[in-house]
């Protein structure tokens, strides 16, 4: 699995799957961990993510959901 290397990667894998939530590509049920850790996540006053709220399970997630769009668009692109 890609993991970020940098703030602006793993910032860019939480917007992923904050998308994902939001087109209804990626449902998770309220009664899971990670849907409690998404509820905490806030964002500083510079609208940036502030990272002391992500926890784990949120950054498995974040991190699963990039990974599997990833999957998805290199498998379109062999199949062109």
């Amino acid at each position: 699995m890609k993991t970020p290397k940098n703030r602006k990667e793993f910032e860019k894998h939480l917007y992923i799957l904050a998308e994902s939530i939001e087109k209804g590509k990626f449902h998770i049920s309220g009664s899971f961990r990670s849907a409690k850790g998404l509820m905490n996540v806030k964002k500083s006053s510079n609208k940036r993510i502030d990272f002391k709220t992500v926890d784990e399970s949120v950054r498995l997630l974040a991190n699963t959901v990039t990974n599997m769009e990833q999957m998805k668009k290199n498998e379109s692109k062999l199949n062109k």
